[in-house]
Order: structure tokens, then sequence, then C-alpha cells
């Protein structure tokens, strides 16, 4: 975090964080017309925008570190000796790597939508030819 020396770096954190510019001037001791005259330089806007970029960054490592407990702990509900508990692991790790698995998939039980069974042969084509693309000469 950067180093705050003065009024002004005092004021820049506290602009960063969403408070007004009264409030500011009242927290730092300068007058509102002091803030105002700030906030128009560029180096002060810089300031501002260093700090606020810290807290942003701040932020998104904490939920980069709260994302790999959350599916650390949805792994290792993948060995529960609940055959519910695991399907519900595994459907969520699924989607959180955005392998989308249609639901009726696990319980065995196909659309009863005849556009929707269409799209899905369509989409499994679409994959088929990707993989053996030699065999699918004949649809170009």
């Amino acid at each position: 975090m950067s180093t705050i020396h003065s009024k002004k770096d005092q004021a820049a954190l506290l602009l960063s964080t969403g408070s007004s510019s009264m409030n500011v001037a009242e927290l730092v001791g300068v007058t509102p017309k002091t803030i105002s005259c700030w906030k128009s330089e560029l180096e002060f806007q810089a300031r501002v925008n260093e700090f606020q970029f810290e807290r942003v960054n701040e932020a998104r490592e904490l939920l980069r570190e709260s994302a790999k407990r959350a599916v650390k702990t949805i792994d290792s509900l993948l060995d529960s000796k609940n055959e519910g508990t695991r399907l519900k692991a595994a459907t969520a790790l699924l989607k959180l790597s955005n392998i989308d698995v249609p639901q009726r998939l696990f319980n065995g039980i196909g659309s009863t939508d005849s556009l929707e069974l269409l799209e899905e042969l369509k989409m499994r084509v679409e994959q088929t030819k990707y993989i053996f693309p030699d065999k699918y000469n004949f649809l170009k």
C-alpha cells in the first residue's frame, strides 16, 4: 500500500473510498475550497486513482483466495459418502469449469421438446465434426 505522508495524501485516500469532499475536508483539517483545488490537480487525481487501484487489487486478491478455498471445499465433497452431496459437488465443479451439462443427463430422462432434441443433435454433430473432420466431408 502507498505511504501516506501528508494531508493531501490523506485526502486522496479518503476520496478514493467515496467520502464526500466536505467530509474529507473536515477529517483532514483543511477547507472544502482546498479539497476542491486539489481535486483539479492532475497529480492529485492520479493519487486518488492510485489508491482506488490498490483497493481494487486488494479486493481481487481476496476474491481469488476465497475462490480457491471454495473450489477446494467443493472438491473435498466429491469424496462424500452421500451420493447426493457428491452429485451436487460434481455439478458445481462442472459449472465452475464452464462445462454445460444438461441436468437431465444426471437422471437419464431426455427432453420432451423436439426442437431442443434437434438442437442437441446439431451440437453433437458439430462437436463430432471437429473430432473426426474426414468423416464429415459430405456435410460441406
